[in-house]
């Protein structure tokens, strides 16, 4: 497993070599889009279980990073080599390229409008907690989500 921290940066860097633009929403997307895509691939990948908030899953750990790096989006923040070696260890590196080249397009707001679609791992969040923001999303709701998609993907 690596720190989601770290898995973030690696998005990062690897948006920046697709000249994908990225702000802290779409961040946290993308991250939970790969999150999803590795858990339907059997590898419990990312140590933190994202967080259902209003505008969709939030990491927390990686929001408090961002709030202490106000340059994360501008200059680069490279992962720890060993965060890199168990990313090639999995093939993790593809994944999150195929991610970033379907999802990377999409602006944070329809990212956001898509992570609230019925019957997601975020709407079943907050229906869990009654309604409650803050909820725990619950990884087996994210591995059976995401492995629909898997279904019409050819590349992964």
């Amino acid at each position: 497993m690596v720190e989601s921290v770290e898995f973030a940066k690696f998005i990062l860097s690897r948006a920046t070599v697709q000249n994908i633009p990225m702000g802290e929403t779409k961040l946290h997307k993308l991250l939970y889009i790969c999150d999803g895509f590795m858990l339907a691939l059997g590898f419990n990948f990312i140590e933190e279980r994202a967080k259902a908030w209003n505008y969709g899953p939030v990491y927390p750990k990686v929001r408090k990073w961002l709030e202490k790096t106000p340059d994360a989006f501008t200059s680069p923040h490279e992962c720890k080599k060993e965060t890199v070696k168990k990313i090639n260890h999995i093939g993790a590196e593809k994944l999150v390229d195929f991610i970033l080249s379907t999802y990377g397009k999409w602006t944070a707001a329809a990212l956001s409008l898509w992570s609230h679609e019925p019957n997601s791992p975020w709407e079943l969040a907050i229906s869990y907690s009654g309604g409650s923001m803050n909820s725990p999303i619950n990884k087996t709701d994210m591995k059976n989500y995401f492995k629909t998609f898997l279904k019409n993907e050819k590349n992964l």
